[in-house]
């Protein structure tokens, strides 16, 4: 039975074992440079009423990221009586250069009015330094009080926990959506600059996912292989790149690995492209609903970026934009995404595009370095952050 906002309002946490529908707001944060970002409200600890736990805890906002796996959030903003900390040392890098140091806790675990039906996994982090290949990152050109998670090394800026929705299992914490119900969920984004709200969706009904476009996931030990056969195409000379896609909605622009590539740009800026998914083999075979056209670096997401690959084989990060086109299900008990066209996906031609990105800043990628999210996905498994060419 479906339940709306009005009914969760009056029910904030349940556990949910019969699977009930609820919806979780996703915000969008956008920089002073420009970027965009995605959060969820989360709280930690058992019992929580309304926005508050009973140990005292006000929810606040985690950067969503199907990048990565798992629950990351600085040790102060959880009050030590709401989880048990194993004292285990746990350590994760973003991709950007930056790297959180802690320790492994349990908890159960809260995402806007939905709770784990039991204690989960999870990173309490008590540092931010740099990884050697970046050692300005911006967790050493701030004071720590200043620092967040995504904010791009802006004073002020980011987030104080990450929320990875990943479908990949990590071995110091675990995707809380796993422990909810019927082990799927929904993302609906925000269209960017449009100032409205979007939802996780969390035990979507038959409703949400009418129209959906599904593939089936590899499993990958004991999780599964979250990335799709995409092809980056250049409308304007016909190039081609193809290869495993990942969604990932804590970048704000995409890299493509190519064997011996140079660290540069992809194509000019303004031509025409258009990023797809192979429908092979699957129940659904209508190619023109998982197309997506853009025009490089024209607006938020497209930004196109080309790097080495440690690998033979050509892989894609795709960033959030194929999020501004479909609605997303991830079904972790299925082993499968599907792809919901949406009615107010975004049009290249229209006149209310955003300007172009400026080629002098860096498009920084922020996507938790999630174990085996794309085997070898570049040098030592970290990809970097890339300034296009001035």
């Amino acid at each position: 039975m479906k339940r709306f906002l009005a009914l969760l309002s009056l029910l904030p946490h349940l556990a949910l074992a019969d699977a009930t529908r609820v919806v979780v707001p996703i915000t969008e944060v956008v920089l002073p440079n420009g970027d965009l970002r995605y959060s969820v409200p989360v709280s930690v600890g058992r019992g929580s009423v309304g926005r508050v736990s009973v140990g005292g805890a006000a929810s606040f906002p985690a950067l969503l990221d199907t990048g990565s796996t798992g629950l990351k959030v600085f040790r102060a903003m959880v009050p030590a009586q709401n989880y048990q900390d194993s004292h285990i040392a746990s350590a994760s890098s973003f991709s950007a250069g930056d790297r959180l140091t802690g320790t492994i806790g349990t908890a159960q675990l809260n995402i806007g009015g939905a709770s784990t039906d039991a204690p989960v996994r999870f990173e309490l982090v008590d540092q931010a330094a740099c990884m050697d290949f970046r050692p300005r990152c911006g967790a050493a050109t701030l004071p720590a009080r200043d620092y967040g998670i995504g904010g791009d090394g802006i004073a002020g800026q980011g987030f104080q926990a990450i929320l990875g929705i990943s479908l990949q299992t990590a071995s110091d914490s675990e995707n809380p959506l796993v422990h909810i119900g019927a082990k799927r969920w929904l993302i609906e984004l925000p269209e960017p600059n449009q100032h409205q709200t979007g939802a996780l969706i969390i035990n979507p009904d038959d409703n949400d996912v009418h129209n959906a476009q599904s593939f089936q996931l590899a499993h990958s030990g004991s999780g599964w292989l979250d990335v799709l056969p995409g092809c980056l195409n250049n409308l304007s000379t016909t190039q081609r790149v193809c290869g495993p896609t990942i969604l990932d909605t804590g970048s704000p622009g995409m890299i493509v690995y190519i064997p011996n590539a140079l660290n540069a740009t992809l194509w000019n800026v303004g031509e025409n492209a258009s990023l797809g998914f192979s429908a092979a083999n699957q129940a659904s075979t209508n190619q023109a609903n998982l197309t997506m056209p853009f025009k490089i670096d024209q607006s938020p997401g497209t930004g196109l970026l080309q790097q080495a690959a440690d690998t033979q084989q050509s892989y894609i990060l795709s960033g959030f934009l194929p999020f501004f086109y479909d609605d997303v299900l991830y079904d972790a008990a299925m082993g499968r995404i599907a792809l919901q066209p949406r009615p107010d996906a975004p049009n290249p031609a229209a006149s209310t595009m955003a300007p172009p990105m400026s080629v002098n800043s860096a498009i920084e990628v922020i996507e938790m370095n999630a174990p085996g999210a794309i085997a070898q996905a570049a040098p030592n498994g970290m990809p970097v952050v890339i300034t296009p060419s001035q």
